[in-house]
């Protein structure tokens, strides 16, 4: 139903890579769990930070929407990333 996936950014960083979710399953909570999961496995690799970068257009505001509830802040772009008005870039502090 959804699938993420998770890329090193040095020793003590993250950065969410993808997240998917197929049509059918939207607005189910697949989109929760897969970042549940991805937040608990970065947390096992014991990253101090998880990064993503999203869309800044309406279509991506449900995915705002989604990272925001769980934690993550906008934060300015990070790696290879530049500043971007197609883009956000965002951040968890991880404990």
């Amino acid at each position: 139903m959804g699938c993420g996936a998770l890329k090193a950014l040095g020793r003590a960083a993250g950065k969410v890579k993808a997240m998917r979710a197929v049509s059918a399953a939207r607005g189910r909570g697949v989109g929760t769990a897969v970042l549940e999961h991805l937040i608990e496995d970065a947390r096992r690799r014991e990253y101090r930070a998880l990064y993503l970068e999203t869309g800044s257009q309406d279509f991506f505001a449900p995915a705002r929407l989604l990272y925001a509830g769980a934690g993550f802040d906008e934060t300015s772009p990070f790696g290879s990333y530049s500043l971007d008005p197609n883009s956000v870039y965002m951040v968890l502090r991880l404990h």
